[in-house]
């Protein structure tokens, strides 16, 4: 189960981790390659890009600003399966990236590019993680554009996730496992 700090720091590493060898391992070709009208992989590696942005400036921001903000939770703590499951429950009834996290299309050239600002996204998420506790982690929330208010934590465990759903789109799409 993921719920605890560092169970999510290790998971989120290994997530991030797992998008980036599989992109490198794919053939140069198929980086801009559409299948069933789907992104691409580049278009993939930016959305992921694009959603660890805001969850950067959130944790980045004094807990009171945070709170002062978006308020503190007023809902019932999810675990890991509770979030994936509200997640899911949103896209099976339509809702899909907008706006700011819409990619646009990714040329060969900007892959290695791309592939280094994922990996210091990962890296500067996870050195802001360990500057909060537990309470904190439960008690201010961010909002998620599909799901609404989510708690730190919830949205932490929500961005493994992420990375985990969007690995096996690319998966899927392209038939193979790295």
């Amino acid at each position: 189960m993921i719920h605890e700090r560092r169970e999510i720091e290790a998971a989120m590493a290994e997530r991030f981790d797992a998008v980036s060898a599989f992109i490198k391992a794919q053939p140069d070709e198929l980086f801009e390659k559409q299948v069933n009208e789907r992104w691409t992989t580049g278009q993939e590696l930016d959305h992921l890009v694009r959603s660890v942005k805001p969850l950067h400036l959130a944790l980045s921001l004094p807990k009171l600003a945070l709170g002062l903000r978006f308020g503190k939770c007023n809902h019932e703590l999810r675990n890991y399966d509770g979030c994936v499951a509200v997640y899911k429950k949103a896209l099976a009834e339509g809702g899909k990236a907008s706006g700011q996290f819409v990619p646009p299309p990714v040329p060969l050239a900007k892959k290695a590019a791309l592939l280094a600002e994922y990996d210091a996204c990962k890296q500067k998420l996870l050195q802001l993680i360990t500057k909060w506790d537990d309470k904190g982690l439960d008690t201010y929330v961010v909002p998620h554009p599909l799901i609404g208010k989510m708690t730190i934590r919830e949205i932490l465990m929500w961005t493994v996730y992420h990375n985990e759903h969007h690995l096996g789109s690319l998966q899927t799409h392209y038939g193979y496992e790295a």
